[in-house]
């Protein structure tokens, strides 16, 4: 048997190893890593926190329900309300958050826009709001039980 080297066989494989190394660490090196949350200036948030935020509230067999309204500044931009349980404590945050929708012609007129959140929580429990993360004054008012109680509710004041 001949057990000769095969030099170009080898010099083959040791390109290939050179390239793929080379592949890798470009893709390495300009691949963009973990981003900052970067908004696109269309979706941006600009709405200023509203001093104090007044809804409905109803508490009913162990679910509470707010609901009410909010003056955006167009009507591309919309509103979220997520409850939020604070550990070791009986209080649950109302996180309020906005965003625009991608709309280019979206004319500036302030617009009123619904909110609905619903929760699971004894009767007694804190309620407090934050809007994009910052503390917020929160008014609710009791609904009636002979009152009626739906998601859309427009609360002047």
């Amino acid at each position: 048997m001949d057990y000769r080297l095969n030099t170009k066989a080898i010099g083959f494989v040791v390109a290939l190893i050179v390239i793929a190394a080379g592949l890798f660490l470009y893709t390495f090196i300009s691949a963009p890593g973990e981003t900052d949350n970067v908004v696109p200036e269309d979706r941006a948030v600009t709405v200023p926190a509203p001093q104090l935020i007044t809804a409905k509230h109803r508490y009913s067999e162990g679910m509470h329900t707010i609901a009410g309204s909010l003056e955006l500044p167009t009507p591309c931009h919309r509103v979220s309300a997520e409850p939020f349980f604070v550990d070791g404590t009986s209080t649950v945050e109302v996180r309020f958050m906005t965003k625009r929708e991608a709309n280019a012609t979206c004319p500036p007129t302030p617009t009123s826009t619904p909110f609905h959140v619903s929760f699971e929580a004894p009767e007694g429990v804190t309620i407090r709001a934050a809007w994009h993360g910052a503390p917020v004054s929160l008014n609710l008012i009791p609904v009636g039980s002979g009152e009626i109680f739906e998601g859309d509710i427009e609360v002047k004041g």
